[in-house]
């Protein structure tokens, strides 16, 4: 679950084996650069995740997604994207589906464009949804102009 320090690790320990097993070649090793290879392995795992969750949610009958907007330590703003679903068996599948970081604002227009675009890439079925949960904030549930409001109209 420390996919960035394994490389570190590994590399500490191809050092210490490369020490006695050749040591004329330990400054040769010592020069291996594994950011790439532990970057490779981190977007594999992303990539295996994203599909094991595209697959699942793919399975639902219905779905209610729960969207929650904060701010980070760097005041960049992130919405967060719970669904929640039911599956022809009526097994109930819950997921952190995914944080959505805001670049600039975040008015109901620029929520509902990242939230249709992120449906969008799950290919999920806006028919299959049956409700959205908010926080309650102006730029989710305003009359005219927010989420939930430019939602319906779609």
């Amino acid at each position: 679950m420390k996919p960035f320090t394994d490389g570190e690790f590994f590399k500490e320990l191809l050092l210490k084996v490369a020490d006695v097993i050749c040591p004329e070649k330990k400054e040769l090793f010592s020069t291996i650069s594994l950011s790439r290879t532990v970057t490779r392995r981190i977007e594999e795992l992303a990539a295996n995740v994203r599909s094991g969750l595209k697959g699942s949610l793919n399975n639902l009958e219905y779905y209610s997604i729960t969207i929650d907007e904060t701010t980070d330590i760097r005041d960049t703003c992130q919405l967060a994207v719970f669904v929640r679903g039911v599956t022809q068996t009526f097994d109930i599948v819950e997921e952190f589906a995914k944080s959505i970081p805001m670049k600039d604002t975040s008015t109901g227009a620029d929520i509902l464009q990242s939230v249709i675009k992120w449906i969008t890439e799950m290919n999920l079925d806006l028919s299959k949804l049956s409700g959205v949960i908010t926080d309650g904030a102006p730029a989710m549930v305003g009359e005219k102009k927010g989420f939930v409001a430019l939602l319906q109209t779609i």
